[in-house]
């Protein structure tokens, strides 16, 4: 990821900025996480660990993505 100029330091200034990200636990482990960037109105990215998938966490984090998009005054396309 760091051929591509995503490091540490990159994400936290899209997150002070255009960027919002939202994690996932369950019994005290985190095991989703979810991206989205407002600038363009996109899902960035969203992963849950196989063990967990299927039990509706990717939809829960996706919503909550949506839901501060739509905040955010980004529309649906």
């Amino acid at each position: 990821m760091t051929k591509m100029g995503i490091t540490h330091d990159s994400v936290l200034r899209l997150m002070e900025d255009t960027h919002r990200g939202f994690l996932a636990k369950s019994d005290g482990e985190f095991v989703g996480f979810a991206m989205g960037d407002k600038s363009s109105g996109e899902l960035w990215v969203i992963a849950v660990l196989e063990e967990y998938e299927n039990r509706g966490i990717g939809r829960a984090l996706m919503e909550l993505v949506e839901g501060w998009l739509f905040g955010e005054g980004c529309e649906e396309r």
